[in-house]
């Protein structure tokens, strides 16, 4: 589903769940620590498919279910088992929430037939509401339902936390903090987008695993007055020195091209871990349909 955020369209359910399949173990670390310590780290996970047909519909129907992540991996505990898990993905408060979970389960179990560990990764701004059961009565019993939930939120008055920890994914966090904190100010949101977006780039991640987090990076960051709705973050990669330098361009925006030439100057002759990249490529927001669109520039591929 696509965002908008400052007349950009993003997709943030798919910017979190493309970075997650490409970044499972340490978005798992991050956000379901318990469950990526239980996985056997001689295994790789497997991702299996997503998409569903709820029991008593005829063949050919066009209703679906769709789950974000769902994947089998090898217990540490007992490496001769199969377990799975599935991680759900969501950004609104929704009253039907913990039946859907309810309902999930009972389609993987019934598909796979094996024990189903389930997350929510809760990316809404709702303070009060946190699910983490779902149950149901009858006359005859009842069927209680528990899965965990991470909500973003949480983190709030902590961005020091996510400001100094090595996993990349808490940079994800900080933006969404720093996009509600600096929301009335263009220039602070801005300079938080720019210096995160660095750090991102000093990972030495490939590129394919870098684009959604900055996608992500983008979207709770965004440009939302006039003179700057045409900036965007441009990432480029030296590899002469070694050097990874972000920069924050646009055609319009002198408030802009002051941070870019700001960053440049501080980058010049200082020398990164990050990997030497043999591209440069620019991240845009999504069109109005959804489609992303991204100009490639440099040697890469």
């Amino acid at each position: 589903m696509a965002t908008s955020v400052g007349g950009a369209q993003f997709d943030r359910d798919g910017l979190w769940k493309d970075g997650a399949r490409r970044r499972l173990r340490s978005f798992l670390a991050w956000i379901f620590p318990a469950l990526e310590r239980a996985i056997h780290c001689g295994h790789k996970p497997q991702f299996l498919p997503e998409e569903f047909r709820p029991a008593g519909r005829r063949r050919g129907s066009r209703k679906r279910q769709f789950v974000d992540l769902l994947f089998r991996y090898v217990p540490l505990a007992t490496p001769r088992r199969r377990e799975i898990a599935r991680v759900e993905v969501q950004g609104q408060r929704q009253r039907t929430f913990g039946r859907r979970m309810d309902r999930y389960r009972s389609l993987i179990r019934a598909e796979y037939d094996l024990p189903l560990s389930q997350g929510a990764l809760l990316t809404d701004e709702s303070r009060q509401w946190r699910p983490t059961t779902y149950r149901e009565a009858t006359s005859g019993g009842s069927v209680e339902v528990t899965f965990t939930a991470t909500k973003l939120l949480a983190w709030e008055g902590q961005e020091a936390d996510p400001e100094t920890t090595e996993n990349e994914w808490a940079q994800v966090l900080l933006a969404f903090l720093l996009g509600r904190r600096h929301r009335r100010s263009e220039t602070r949101r801005l300079e938080a987008k720019l210096r995160i977006t660095q750090r991102l780039l000093e990972k030495g991640l490939e590129k394919a695993e870098v684009e959604p987090l900055v996608g992500l990076v983008d979207s709770y960051l965004p440009s939302r007055t006039r003179e700057n709705r045409n900036s965007r973050t441009r990432c480029v990669s030296v590899r002469r020195q070694r050097q990874c330098v972000t920069s924050l361009e646009s055609s319009e925006s002198p408030s802009v091209k002051a941070l870019s030439k700001g960053s440049n100057e501080e980058s010049n002759g200082e020398s990164h871990r990050g990997r030497e990249w043999d591209f440069a490529w620019q991240w845009q927001p999504t069109s109005a349909d959804g489609s992303r669109r991204r100009a490639r520039s440099g040697n890469g591929n």
